[in-house]
């Protein structure tokens, strides 16, 4: 995960064995264990095929709060 200013806070799951299907969860915690701010993240995964073949994904999520 990367912040707006594209500063790494957290490495979700490093070097990860996938099936074909599944799905990951950030509960907002930076690496240091504190809470991540309101404000717009990037989800970053490259994904390796058996066939040594890449692919790169981006998705912009967003942390809020109660009013």
């Amino acid at each position: 995960m990367f912040d707006a200013q594209g500063r790494e806070v957290r490495k979700l799951v490093p070097n990860e064995l996938l099936a074909s299907e599944g799905f990951f969860h950030w509960d907002g915690i930076r690496q240091d264990g504190t809470k991540a701010a309101i404000g717009y993240y990037l989800f970053y995964i490259e994904l390796f095929g058996l066939d040594g073949q890449k692919s790169v994904h981006k998705e912009r999520v967003v942390i809020g709060g109660r009013l």
